[in-house]
């Protein structure tokens, strides 16, 4: 039996929507088509509010791209496949862990491809405690989804030990021993994970205050739970240690 996949459209362009939709309702029925929309702002209340779990999303909308649309969204459980104008914007769009893309104007040939490449995936289902909402508010979930080398990892807040950032790019600790790289920077990190646990105690370096087990002030350095050691900026001393006076 095909999974029932629930859809949204993407697309400033009347036609190019209306041409995609029955395309999908001629060759890829279990394919449904719950909204179509024009700007990518409409986005976020219908992803949460239809259960969305596969995006086909035109990679400009006016002076927007999807790419950033994908980073404000937040965590996303599902698939994106991406409908480009040509391929400079398509190679970018895989680099971010895209299912596929689609050349305009869309073939039939090569939406059956996507299709069948989508219906090799898991059905994406949205955890009760994942928050699909404004990034303020993200900071509340009790699980974050990362997505590493393809992979999407649902991960409980509470096992991660501390985060290291370098440039764009984080690589998370976790109570399990292991550790896996994210292509976000660490200010993602810091505005979406919970502020009564997390503290960015150095440009490059947030801890999970239950895994702080040492703070060695003279040398403004944190040992956790798993050994590492961690520096402590000068400038978020004071704050540090009145926070963790706070906490206990």
């Amino acid at each position: 039996m095909n999974k029932i996949w629930n859809a949204i459209l993407i697309d400033d362009s009347p036609s190019d929507l209306e041409f995609l939709k029955k395309l999908l309702q001629k060759y890829s029925p279990h394919v449904n088509v719950l909204a179509s929309v024009s700007e990518y702002k409409q986005v976020r209340a219908l992803i949460h509010q239809l259960k969305i779990n596969v995006i086909f999303c035109s990679c400009r909308i006016g002076s927007e791209t999807a790419l950033e649309m994908l980073d404000q969204l937040g965590p996303f459980v599902g698939h994106v496949i991406f409908q480009c104008e040509d391929e400079t914007f398509a190679v970018r769009a895989i680099g971010h862990n895209a299912l596929g893309y689609l050349l305009k104007p869309v073939s039939v040939a090569s939406l059956l491809e996507v299709i069948v490449r989508l219906e090799f995936r898991p059905l994406a289902v949205y955890p009760e405690n994942i928050s699909l909402c404004k990034p303020e508010q993200v900071h509340k979930a009790t699980t974050q989804i990362m997505t590493a080398g393809g992979v999407q990892h649902i991960v409980q807040v509470v096992d991660i030990i501390h985060l290291h950032g370098d440039g764009n790019y984080t690589t998370v600790y976790f109570n399990s021993g292991e550790a896996i790289m994210i292509s976000k920077s660490l200010k993602h990190f810091d505005d979406v994970l919970p502020e009564k646990t997390f503290f960015r105690v150095h440009q490059s370096h947030i801890v999970n205050i239950n895994n702080v087990r040492s703070v060695q002030s003279n040398d403004q350095v944190i040992k956790l739970s798993n050994g590492n050691l961690v520096p402590l900026s000068r400038r978020k001393k004071d704050q540090f240690m009145g926070w963790l006076v706070q906490t206990y």
